[in-house]
């Protein structure tokens, strides 16, 4: 069993066992298989930064350790936690190519795939100029309200998710699930971050987009659309929060 992001060298090709704590396997090996016979509630998962800009999915490996890590414990339904990377590094003036924003959608496609498995969205706790963010005492309240709806079975919701968007006759509406309340925007009328595509990324343009309820409207310009992004950057900057001050997470979903 591999741990996710610390396997490859410079080259991208696969570190031998033995190669200090990077090695494939080396991590697990070392502090997983051995806690084999005892019994764990739960596993909060933080991790991807190293996997940022490599090729390939990271949903298919997230969801492949998953499934390791409970034949392993002998627990088909053990929850996950997955924390979504925190931002890090530049805000973007424009719509951008971002290996943070889309690794934290894979993220978001594993989870979704796991009936057992939580996302907590980290993306507005973080620092631009440091990797490690320190407002872990908000992070920690988010992965309590995230296991006591996976481990623990309560109903709270974990925090907005998004469903998909679809055409109407008012625009191009985005519809949440998961949402406590309804979904606000802090200091301003609009929801920051929205971004309208077509198939390339020179296409994709800010929207105006306006909080309705569970949803988020996003005005039609006429041009070709294909999918909506949101909070696609390294470092976001959004506005959009439910009632229990909880965030959706960045996304990429086509528009139906």
């Amino acid at each position: 069993m591999a741990i996710l992001g610390c396997c490859s060298g410079p080259s991208g090709a696969p570190q031998a066992p033995w190669d200090s704590a990077q090695g494939l396997t080396a991590i697990y090996n070392g502090m997983i298989a051995p806690l084999r016979d005892y019994g764990l509630t739960g596993v909060a998962w933080y991790q991807g930064e190293a996997d940022v800009g490599r090729p390939g999915s990271y949903a298919d490996p997230l969801g492949a350790m998953m499934r390791g890590w409970r034949a392993q414990f002998r627990q088909p339904e053990l929850p996950f936690l997955i924390v979504s990377l925190a931002n890090f590094g530049p805000s973007a003036s424009k719509p951008v190519v971002s290996g943070w924003a889309d690794l934290r959608d894979q993220q978001r496609l594993g989870v979704g795939r796991d009936a057992n498995a939580a996302l907590v969205i980290a993306m507005d706790l973080g620092e631009r100029l440091d990797i490690h963010p320190a407002n872990k005492i908000e992070l920690g309240s988010r992965l309590a309200r995230a296991a006591e709806a996976r481990a623990y079975g309560s109903s709270t919701p974990v925090g907005p998710e998004v469903v998909g968007a679809r055409r109407t006759a008012n625009g191009i509406e985005v519809e949440f699930k998961g949402v406590t309340g309804a979904l606000q925007t802090w200091s301003g009328t609009r929801a920051l971050a929205f971004e309208l595509c077509g198939t390339t990324q020179k296409s994709c343009r800010y929207a105006d987009a306006v909080a309705s309820g569970a949803n988020v409207r996003l005005v039609d310009d006429g041009k070709p659309v294909t999918r909506v992004r949101y909070a696609w950057a390294d470092t976001p900057v959004t506005n959009l929060y439910d009632e229990a001050q909880l965030p959706p997470g960045p996304f990429e979903v086509p528009v139906n």
